[in-house]
């Protein structure tokens, strides 16, 4: 098999750089999966480092990953009611 193009979705998906190029084959839904979970167990890390002092240094950022939580959850669904139109039509 051939190298795809550089710089193609292709190409990313082989030479990931945060992930393994193994977990790159799994469907992008659950890759966001993935990536919402560990912002949702940094949150809670903040909120427990909220509870023990400097309550209002980690409000900002507790209440910034909640929004890109929320946003991520509304983009998998997305992708996800996409994939599904798409394999209906076939």
């Amino acid at each position: 098999m051939s190298e795809p193009a550089w710089n193609t979705p292709e190409w990313h998906r082989l030479h990931p750089i945060y992930f393994t190029a193994e977990e790159m084959k799994a469907p992008i839904p659950e890759l966001l999966k993935d990536v919402r979970m560990e912002l949702v167990r940094l949150r809670g890390k903040l909120g427990d480092l909220k509870s023990v002092g400097w309550s209002d240094r980690f409000d900002a950022p507790e209440h910034g990953l909640t929004l890109v939580i929320a946003y991520l959850h509304s983009v998998i669904v997305e992708i996800e009611n996409a994939q599904k139109e798409q394999e209906e039509r076939k």
